[in-house]
């Protein structure tokens, strides 16, 4: 969910060329990928058929026996969940997802983050039980030195320990400029919304005009 393409449509046109020329092939896996990469492209599509097409993805790799990819599939579904604020199936996605992944690993990180931030916007887990699994997940980033999911369990830290000032100062001049260093186009987005709004609430004035330019130059 975290990808860095900035021209969906453009995306969209060539993994539609892959999706053929790899089903040409007969080559399913890659067929698999193509899919995965289109329908991540549909952007503000509420109805059924993003939701049903990630299912149909999902019996494909069960088929292929693939489960790499059916994680990958898994964690993509649930942020479409989650980003519908339907976060009881958000939650349970994610956790499947996180099962076929290796715990040390990026790829699990990016869903236990996934995980608790859906947890905790739907209030679905109990704040304790989360900062257990945050403080778990940070104690896994530092141990594999991933920088940028050292700055998001740090966030979704100071989230959970209801300290606000701390956690858009952290936003706002640590994790910002890493996600921004590596292009990750949605937590960057996210990240200059949550930063406005505060502004803006805070009477912020100057930090909240400097925000909204930001955002309506990317």
């Amino acid at each position: 969910a975290y990808h860095t393409l900035q021209s969906p449509v453009l995306a969209y046109y060539f993994s539609e060329k892959s999706h053929q020329f790899f089903k040409a092939l007969n080559n399913y896996l890659r067929v698999i990928d193509a899919e995965m990469l289109m329908i991540i492209q549909v952007k503000d599509n509420d109805n059924d058929e993003i939701i049903n097409r990630f299912k149909n993805l999902i019996k494909s790799c069960d088929l292929c026996h693939a489960p790499e990819r059916k994680a990958k599939v898994l964690h993509h579904l649930a942020f479409e969940y989650y980003r519908r604020k339907n976060y009881d199936q958000a939650i349970l996605y994610f956790k499947e997802s996180m099962s076929l992944k290796i715990q040390e690993s990026p790829a699990y990180l990016l869903s236990l983050e996934g995980f608790i931030r859906s947890s905790f916007d739907g209030e679905l887990i109990a704040s304790d039980n989360l900062i257990r699994l945050a403080e778990d997940g940070l104690i896994i980033a530092i141990r594999i030195n991933q920088l940028l999911y050292i700055h998001l369990f740090k966030l979704i830290l100071y989230l959970l320990r209801s300290k606000e000032k701390e956690y858009h100062q952290y936003l706002a001049n640590k994790a910002l400029p890493t996600f921004v260093k590596f292009g990750v186009a949605f937590l960057i987005q996210r990240s200059k919304k949550e930063l406005f709004n505060y502004y803006s609430r805070m009477n912020f004035q100057e930090k909240a005009l400097e925000m909204a330019k930001l955002l309506f130059d990317t």
